[in-house]
């Protein structure tokens, strides 16, 4: 498959209009708020815009505002009075963001930017493993290597987080997309961590920047992953245990050594 480059990135999950920043020429709505709801109100989740991308050879060329408003189960476009408070909300947004919008409803990027591959390294592109890392030597059939991880924080309090980054490599290009799955068990049962369930976090690498098919053989690509606590945490020894397994297919676990999950290490929570 021929790589190419981003031509804008578009956010979801806020539920709530976000304004746009334009890196190196390409847009990036960080949310676009919602589109349909099923309840009545007059809060900022209920107004938002559509994006109209215009398109040319090189990419897109603008983007086209449509302020909308959402009612229970019907949205129609906003006019009058509304479009203009959520145009001076979504300007000053975007404002904040060092995007300036003209007065015409469009956002305008560079004509030339064109679609080429970036040639700049992703940032989870590492020239050497850290010195502070933790070697290791876990070998996948499928030429993926593990090399080395770090956890940042051991010692925990309940609903406490903490970041955990593994440091991996592969010795050929990889065909599929595979996912990075983090658990934490306690050490000294089969239960659960906190609640009534495990928690399981499953990314692909990079924070979700830089998935498998991606790597080129040689590079070191660092994974650092936020794992977040919760108030309900059980108080004692938790093992972290990490995993790989093929997003089109979740039971095609990459085993290592017979099993589905690796052993990194441990935190304690008080």
């Amino acid at each position: 498959m021929k790589e190419t480059s981003l031509d804008g990135i578009l956010g979801h999950s806020a539920h709530v209009l976000q304004g746009v920043e334009i890196i190196n020429g390409k847009p990036v709505i960080y949310d676009a708020g919602n589109l349909l709801l099923d309840y009545s109100g007059k809060s900022w989740q209920h107004y938002s815009y559509l994006f109209e991308l215009h398109l040319g050879k090189d990419g897109i060329k603008n983007i086209r505002l449509l302020p909308i408003e959402m009612q229970a189960g019907k949205t129609t476009m906003a006019t009058g009075t509304l479009a203009d408070q959520l145009w001076s909300r979504f300007k000053l947004l975007s404002q904040e963001l060092g995007t300036e919008l003209s007065s015409d409803g469009f956002i305008q990027l560079a004509a030339d930017r064109g679609n080429r591959p970036s040639t700049e390294q992703p940032k989870c592109v590492l020239d050497e493993v850290p010195a502070d890392a933790q070697e290791c030597s876990v070998k996948y059939a499928n030429g993926m290597q593990l090399i080395a991880h770090k956890i940042h924080r051991q010692t925990l309090t309940r609903g406490q987080g903490f970041f955990v980054s593994t440091y991996w490599t592969t010795t050929r290009r990889i065909e599929n997309s595979y996912m990075i799955s983090i658990r934490l068990k306690p050490a000294d049962s089969d239960g659960p961590v906190w609640g009534n369930r495990d928690t399981l976090r499953d990314h692909q690498p990079g924070d979700w920047s830089h998935p498998t098919q991606r790597w080129l053989p040689g590079q070191i690509i660092e994974d650092r992953y936020f794992v977040r606590g919760h108030k309900r945490s059980a108080a004692g020894k938790h093992d972290l245990l990490i995993g790989l397994y093929d997003t089109r297919d979740a039971s095609n676990v990459l085993k290592i050594q017979g099993k589905d999950n690796l052993l990194l290490g441990s935190v304690s929570v008080q």
